[in-house]
């Protein structure tokens, strides 16, 4: 099976070795060798320069300068990384993989996290993509990667935290996609990247599960890193 991971990336080097370390662990698990694709912006040479370091790796460099305020999330951010994560989807297109793993990366990998997906998905066929469970909030369980909308304004969404196979209406930042939906382009939407996409996938006919067995490190800063996250265990 070919699997392709990728994300546009960003002076994440304080944790790149470690984000590969648990690809590589979660992947050798499946019995999976991974390739990679990077979308990052002209301004980092040093990112530019990590990652051309990574084996069974493409980088994709786009017009960007280097900016402080890569991680203050207002519209003009979210229409920028609607702009990266859509040159991310063509540089995959290109190579067609099996199945597209979108992943954060400030998203550490449980080791049974893809044994687990591709489970997921093999038991519910009619899913275009399965979200990996991780948390979008330092502590809390009330924020889990996944929501239901609540209005049909798709404005609102509403999130449970499960332990088991959801059948979920938004995934985020660590999505296991099948062609049908890393062929849906990303949109702006207010509330993040992930919500537009999610909608168009909707739009287009296509359901998404969301695999609450298994849970995933998200390192929301660079102190976190080293702190062991009760919810993942690690």
């Amino acid at each position: 099976m070919n699997i392709i991971i990728g994300c546009p990336f960003s002076d994440r080097g304080w944790i790149l070795d470690r984000w590969l370390d648990h690809i590589y662990a979660a992947f050798s698990e499946a019995k999976i060798e991974p390739s990679f694709i990077f979308v990052t912006g002209s301004g980092n040479e040093e990112d530019i320069d990590l990652l051309s370091c990574i084996p069974n790796a493409t980088t994709r460099v786009v017009s960007e300068d280097s900016r402080n305020d890569i991680r203050r999330w207002n519209h003009s951010r979210y229409e920028h990384m609607v702009y990266l994560r859509n040159v991310l989807l063509k540089c995959v297109r290109e190579r067609n993989p099996d199945l597209f793993l979108s992943l954060d990366s400030d998203i550490l990998l449980a080791r049974n996290s893809i044994v687990s997906a591709l489970d997921a998905l093999d038991s519910h066929p009619s899913a275009w993509a399965v979200g990996l469970k991780c948390f979008m909030s330092p502590t809390s369980l009330v924020h889990p990667s996944m929501g239901i909308w609540r209005d049909l304004s798709f404005t609102r969404f509403s999130r449970g935290n499960t332990d088991n196979i959801a059948t979920v209406d938004i995934i985020m930042a660590a999505k296991l996609m099948k062609p049908q939906a890393y062929n849906i382009d990303y949109s702006f939407h207010r509330n993040g990247e992930d919500l537009g996409w999610s909608l168009n996938v909707k739009n287009a006919g296509g359901k998404f599960i969301w695999d609450g067995r298994v849970t995933n490190k998200h390192v929301m800063g660079e102190k976190f890193l080293n702190i062991i996250d009760k919810r993942a265990g690690f």
